[in-house]
């Protein structure tokens, strides 16, 4: 009897570090998966946020360049008349 009792106690014990190494590997597994996405997410948000920096200063630096341009043309014309 008491054999049955310490193997039916082992057992127990066995299933429980089974289910808290599970559970632990699950975590740990949950959040390097979470500060992978976090770093990609934020990687991509960078990238977008450069992209699109650099897409209005060559906006603003077309535009300056039409702008002086065009006045350049308009004052030309008005010296030659």
């Amino acid at each position: 009897m008491v054999v049955v009792v310490v193997v039916l106690l082992l057992v127990v014990v066995v299933v429980v570090v089974v289910v808290v190494v599970v559970v632990v590997v699950e975590v740990v597994v949950v959040v390097v998966i979470v500060n992978v996405v976090v770093i990609v997410v934020v990687v991509v948000v960078v990238v977008v946020v450069v992209v699109v920096v650099v897409v209005v200063v060559v906006v603003v630096v077309v535009v300056v360049v039409v702008v002086v341009v065009v006045a350049v043309v308009v004052f030309a014309e008005k010296i030659t008349i």
